[in-house]
Order: structure tokens, then sequence, then C-alpha cells
């Protein structure tokens, strides 16, 4: 299957528009909630062992579809869906078509997507920083041993 940064707009938006139905045992709770279930995509963003990439891409994705939150009626919707293999897979709902016309922010997620497609790293400094703090950690668990065994500088 083609990725939908790898389509050209129109067939990334009739690919993604109600792409739930094709899930296997998934329940949408907002499904009764809206006039047309079908002009709606699900986007997944990272789950609870997601890696730092896709943790910082998710923080990327969600800052630029933050403006599509707004209002009685948005275009997109921040979702956490529970699993109990996977304990929960974050989500937005997007809003693929509205008045039979793509919305700004189903092209937003789609510039984004085309970006994936050819760069994974959406924000290089916040992956740079978060890939530094986890080195950081995995530093002071790895080293643990060597306070009681040595006489270290303090930090």
């Amino acid at each position: 299957m083609t990725a939908i940064g790898e389509m050209a707009l129109e067939d990334a938006a009739r690919e993604a528009a109600g792409n739930r139905s094709r899930f296997n045992c998934f329940v949408w709770d907002r499904l009764h909630e809206l006039d047309d279930p079908e002009g709606w995509a699900i986007i997944y963003t990272h789950n609870r062992d997601s890696r730092l990439l896709d943790m910082s891409n998710a923080d990327a994705i969600a800052e630029a579809m933050e403006p599509f939150t707004d209002g009685d009626d948005p275009d997109v919707v921040m979702e956490s869906h529970g699993h109990w293999a996977v304990g929960h897979v974050d989500s937005f709902s997007i809003r693929v078509f509205r008045d039979g016309e793509d919305t700004d922010a189903f092209q937003s997620y789609h510039d984004i997507a085309e970006r994936l497609s050819d760069y994974p790293i959406l924000d290089e400094s916040d992956c740079g920083e978060r890939e530094y703090e986890a080195r950081l950690e995995n530093i002071a668990e790895a080293a643990w041993r060597l306070e009681g065994e040595h006489d270290l500088p303090e930090g």
C-alpha cells in the first residue's frame, strides 16, 4: 500500500477518508457524534512503547494540527484509544472533506506526510534533545554500580 505522503492530495484524501471502516475489531466512540463519519480519517501517531523519533514526530504533528482543533465543530480532534495488548495508541481524527472539498486541516497533514516520506524527522532539534536526554539517563543507569566501587566526583 502506498503511504499518504507518497500520493497526490486528491488520492490521499480518498484513501484516508473513512479509513476506520477498514480497521479490524475497532469501535470508534465518535462515530455517532458525526454527521459524515466517512469524511473523517483516524491518524495514529504513537503508542505506549513508541521510540524517541515517533514521540518527537507525534509532538510536531500535534503542534501543526493544533490550530484546527478550535471551535465547536473542529476539523481535528486529538484522541487516545486504549487496547489491552498495547496499552494506548494516540491519534487524531481529522475531517478530510467538508462540503465536498479537502479541508485545510487535511491539506496541512498531507504536507507533513509528504515531508515524512522524504525524511523521517520533522524537528531535528527536538529529536536531538530527546536523544541527548535519553543518553544521559542511560549513562546514569549503566554507571550506578560504579558509585559503590569507586570514589567518583559529584555529578
